[in-house]
């Protein structure tokens, strides 16, 4: 039914990133002569297009290319709009042009028509997604499945769907922007934990919470839903969802899913329990990291696949960038990046997966409207001496914190940065040799940096200059 909509109506694919792309070599593969629209706000030259795509545009004499300000107005002469996930549906000229009859879809929903989730495994939660998510394809595929990786790590499915037999199992990474308009949900679902976050976007935090729980809403009896159950959302939506519960827990040992049990990470499939490795052998740091590979191991498990090879598969996964990623040590200071953290919640985990070796901490950015005032009292329990602080979140943050300080005064001190090179060197002068500057901004990158990559990458840069410059 999908293919034939797409065929048959006039469609649109609103905004041209990296999902709007791969929809257009999907549709474009199989409607070689179908016109086909493309509207986004910016124009073509400003887009990031793949080299191969570029060169399919240039000789496309198919395409009707709608950019700058008014690219929305262009939607009123389409039946059907493939929406990208990052503009709201809640735009007025998008909801009117639906209301009055226009079909809207996204690139997952299409794959999810066209393919059988029971061969889905898909991974949500508010962080951890991107881990988790390449620890289950790394398990998976090394325990003998023959799987694909995709959605918001690895390339958008459709891309690969003509690859898949009928052995193939797709793993993917799902926002709650992808999730939103989903009618379908995976025969494997994972849900880590959800915290406040994207709600610039979602209208409040229980639409978010309602979009992540799309990822189960849609599953049924002969599906699983692997939860963490040592919090308390993912627990209350287990206990909503039709799939059979497979918990995983840091905090518990469990009859049936993957616990801790000392320095072990297990997995209990009800009559068995069965040693996955030692968490020394784990090349990741942090609580939140061990629940992430217990997440992934009840996974894959359920999947079918070998536990026999987890251990060394999780042995020898590397840790993905700018995931507290170790950057060196430069006149004696320890330089660690955690640019991935955009909420408060993550930037404390990674102070106690530190420890308190760390005194100095990079903080803010792009303004999510979220409570500082737990973030406040958490900084000022540690050890950490030094905020540098971009705004506009740094003021709010520096603001929570002297609310929770009250008039016990302050061992905290603050800098305001403007640049990453500020920041860097700001860093420098105030940690000493033997302590961390951690960069963890508890805040999204937009605004000074086009995403937490290139924030990350900035951060690197400088510490390496500045310390190659310093001669230590």
């Amino acid at each position: 039914m999908m293919l034939e909509k797409l065929e048959q109506k006039h469609v649109v694919l609103l905004g041209f990133g990296v999902e709007g792309q791969a929809t257009y070599e999907f549709l474009r593969t199989r409607f070689p002569n179908k016109t086909i629209g493309i509207a986004d706000r910016r124009p073509l030259v400003d887009l990031e297009v793949a080299p191969a795509v570029l060169a399919r545009l240039a000789q496309d004499r198919n395409l009707l290319f709608h950019c700058g300000e008014s690219y929305l107005d262009s939607l009123r002469g389409y039946e059907l709009i493939v929406k990208t996930p990052g503009i709201a549906k809640t735009n007025p000229t998008l909801g009117a042009v639906v209301e009055r009859g226009a079909l809207l879809t996204s690139h997952m929903e299409i794959f999810f028509e066209l393919f059988d989730s029971r061969r889905v495994i898909a991974v949500t939660g508010t962080k951890g997604k991107s881990t988790t998510t390449s620890l289950v394809y790394k398990l998976a595929r090394e325990g003998g499945l023959d799987v694909i990786l995709g959605g918001n790590i690895g390339e958008p499915p459709l891309l690969h769907l003509d690859q898949a037999t009928d052995k193939t199992v797709f793993v993917l990474e799902l926002s709650s922007y992808q999730l939103e308009p989903l009618r379908r949900s995976p025969h494997i679902a994972v849900l880590l934990n959800i915290v406040p976050e994207h709600l610039d976007y979602h209208a409040s935090f229980a639409e978010y919470a309602s979009a992540k729980e799309n990822i189960t809403r849609f599953q049924d009896q002969s599906d699983f839903l692997v939860y963490n159950s040592d919090f308390t959302l993912p627990s209350e939506i287990a206990d909503r969802s039709r799939a059979r519960g497979v918990p995983f827990s840091i905090k518990l040992a469990l009859d049936f899913g993957c616990y801790l049990e000392d320095d072990r990470i297990m997995f209990a499939d009800g009559h068995l329990q069965k040693e996955i490795l030692r968490t020394t052998d784990i090349p990741l740091i942090g609580a939140f990291n061990l629940q992430n590979v217990c997440a992934a191991v009840a996974a894959v498990a359920i999947a079918g696949a070998s536990t026999a090879t987890m251990g060394e598969s999780i042995r020898s996964f590397k840790p993905l960038p700018h995931r507290l990623e170790y950057i060196g040590e430069y006149s004696g200071i320890r330089f660690y990046n955690d640019s991935i953290s955009t909420v408060p919640e993550s930037a404390l985990g990674a102070l106690e997966a530190l420890g308190a070796d760390v005194q100095t901490i990079i903080l803010g950015g792009h303004e999510r409207h979220l409570d500082y005032d737990y973030f406040a009292r958490g900084l000022l329990g540690s050890k950490v001496e030094n905020l540098i602080l971009f705004s506009p979140t740094g003021e709010r943050m520096w603001e929570a914190i002297r609310k929770a300080a009250g008039e016990g005064g302050l061992s905290l001190k603050a800098f305001p940065a403007e640049t990453m090179e500020e920041a860097v060197r700001l860093a420098f002068q105030r940690t000493k040799r033997g302590r961390i500057c951690l960069l963890s901004p508890a805040s999204p990158s937009y605004g000074k940096f086009k995403d937490y990559r290139e924030r990350g990458d900035a951060f690197r840069k400088y510490v390496e200059k500045l310390g190659r410059d310093s001669g230590k």
